[in-house]
């Protein structure tokens, strides 16, 4: 029979397991909470993230609650870490019609849709800084536009990733090589042009791997994100 002395250290010692169980099923309650009441934005951390890969192998590593949770989480209201300026649209119009003159290496792009890019990635704001590290007014992560900055060095004023037109014509550079690597599997223009903007979302490489799409078909049955972006772009197009 044991003695009093050793009962009452297995008590405590049985309380205190209970206890831990106890406060290891609230933490866990508390992050499904506050990943369903906070709004995450997923969308800035996988955006153009192929290019790297580091961000990309992180998300694919993400199979637990308590990982998600790691990821830096923060309110759509505050996405960037000061108060950018912010342009109106037609300050902009002039910017584009030059970045177009020099920089529509494949002639894809139009006015109307670099517009509908601007608004969707930026919102006009020139100098936000996505959670992924996409920049400026067409969000390129700054190896993105540092390729094109070595590819086309005339085409550019300075190396200056948030300077509007820098920015815009390295992104009006980036969506023709996303149209370019797009045209021999799509049957329409109307095809090419989802690929290309879901492509100027995830990159092609990641639209394939990430993603699983290689084609249109594929892409407009598909329910993630970078179809729902490619949609949301035209039908800004659309709008307009």
């Amino acid at each position: 029979m044991l003695s009093k002395g050793i009962r009452e250290i297995i008590a405590v010692a049985l309380t205190l397991l209970l206890f831990i169980s106890v406060a290891g099923n609230l933490r866990d309650a508390i992050i499904v909470r506050d990943l369903q009441n906070t709004d995450v934005v997923m969308m800035d951390t996988v955006r153009h993230t192929n290019y790297t890969g580091q961000m990309t192998n992180t998300l694919a590593q993400t199979t637990t609650t308590s990982t998600i949770a790691r990821m830096q989480t923060v309110s759509r209201d505050n996405q960037q870490a000061s108060q950018p300026s912010v342009l109106a649209k037609e300050d902009v119009d002039p910017i584009i019609k030059q970045a177009l003159a020099q920089c529509n290496t494949y002639g894809y792009a139009t006015a109307t849709l670099v517009h509908s890019i601007i608004g969707q990635e930026s919102d006009y704001r020139t100098n936000v800084v996505s959670v992924a590290n996409a920049k400026g007014i067409m969000q390129l992560m700054p190896e993105t536009f540092g390729e094109y900055l070595v590819l086309y060095p005339d085409k550019f004023k300075n190396n200056d990733i948030f300077d509007v037109y820098n920015n815009i014509c390295a992104g009006i550079l980036y969506l023709n090589d996303c149209y370019k690597a797009w045209e021999s599997t799509a049957t329409s223009m109307d095809d090419l042009a989802l690929l290309a903007l879901a492509s100027y979302n995830v990159g092609v490489t990641g639209l394939k791997t990430q993603y699983n799409i290689h084609n249109a078909d594929e892409l407009k049955k598909s329910k993630e994100f970078p179809s729902k972006y490619a949609k949301q772009v035209l039908d800004r197009v659309i709008s307009k």
